[in-house]
């Protein structure tokens, strides 16, 4: 799936924060796009937009990343 689809998705699912996650894209983007295909949602999440210069900070999306998969503790 596409970066987009992803976010699309999680937004249908409930997740609170895909709204945040679709305006960054948009304003913090990264090298990857809308169009880009991972094979994870913590994939879309990592490399959709740039968590840095995101409202949300750093560490928000690093706790929203470990906790779709992102990490293994």
């Amino acid at each position: 799936m596409t970066i987009k689809e992803f976010f699309e998705q999680a937004k249908s699912d409930g997740h609170e924060w895909a709204d945040a996650a679709i305006v960054n894209m948009t304003e913090c983007p990264k090298q990857f796009t809308w169009t880009n295909k991972v094979e994870s949602i913590s994939g879309a999440i990592f490399n959709g937009f740039s968590w840095r210069k995101s409202k949300e900070g750093f560490e928000y999306w690093d706790r929203i990343w470990d906790e779709n998969g992102g990490r293994v503790r």
